[in-house]
């Protein structure tokens, strides 16, 4: 087990160089416990795994117990680089936070943890925002806007990432929602282990983790948390609003065509007629 460490963050970049930096500073600085920091770098080539080498080298910390850097060779993308990353993991509890979310909630990592103490056992926690499964459907864009206003979600969820000040009102609560985001992502080793992780044969970018509540829901009945924080997470930043070129480009069209979804996740949204939407808790 990684020496000293209470939990681990599984953290993908692709061409982060730029801002991978201001993404490390925010996230050792709201952290509070001992952690392993695993990074999984998809096959940048801006040098974005070099400058978190050089990064960790200048800023020893307490707080950092032992960190990993692995480095793709070739794209694989967000669901195979986060299983990589969970399967490293030697502690139960993990924290995928993705290079684009700088958490700026003092002690982020205790109060995730600490919500793991609400009964029934949460089947993750998420610091970005929870909602409804019926929210995944296709809908236009007037439809989206009403599910909104009707309560279907909480948080910052969608474009509302470019308000985080919205959720200064929320903070301190605690919400039992059907499906959460990752980002900042709290899972444990043992679920994903019981569960196979997440399903990389049928995703590869976005998805997989409200497949992964469907399935623990329903082999388990447990249900996500989400726990309202200060984050700052410019869309922009985001790796898959990046130019794709060359082999990323190839790979990701090929991926588009073959990984659409599970069967059993495409029936589970084609089979809802009704929703439960975010309940406070707390």
């Amino acid at each position: 087990m990684a020496l000293g460490a209470a939990y681990s963050i599984v953290t993908p970049t692709f061409e982060h160089a730029s801002s991978i930096a201001d993404y490390l500073d925010a996230t050792l600085r709201s952290a509070s416990l001992p952690f392993h920091w695993i990074i999984v770098d998809d096959g940048s080539r801006d040098g974005t795994a070099d400058r978190v080498e050089a990064w960790l080298a200048a800023h020893p910390s307490p707080r950092i117990a032992r960190a990993t850097v692995i480095r793709n060779q070739r794209p694989m993308f967000e669901t195979a680089c986060d299983n990589i990353g969970f399967r490293v993991a030697e502690t139960d509890v993990v924290i995928e936070i993705q290079a684009d979310i700088h958490v700026r909630e003092p002690r982020f990592d205790a109060l995730m943890i600490e919500a793991l103490e609400t009964s029934p056992k949460p089947s993750a926690i998420s610091a970005r925002c929870g909602h409804t499964f019926a929210a995944l459907k296709p809908a236009s864009p007037l439809s989206r806007l009403f599910r909104r206003s009707t309560g279907d979600s909480v948080g910052l969820c969608g474009r509302a990432i470019e308000t985080p000040h919205i959720i200064e009102t929320i903070r301190g609560n605690l919400y039992r929602c059907e499906t959460v985001n990752r980002g900042p992502w709290l899972v444990l080793k043992r679920d994903l282990e019981r569960q196979g992780y997440l399903d990389e044969r049928h995703f590869f970018l976005g998805n997989d983790d409200h497949d992964y509540h469907r399935r623990l829901f329903e082999a388990e009945g447990r249900r996500p948390l989400y726990v309202p924080m200060a984050i700052h997470a410019p869309l922009g930043l985001g790796a898959n609003r990046r130019k794709r070129s060359g082999i990323n480009k190839e790979i990701f069209d090929r991926l588009s065509a073959e990984k659409r979804g599970s069967p059993a996740f495409h029936r589970f949204l084609a089979s809802i007629q009704s929703s439960m939407p975010p309940q406070r808790i707390k």
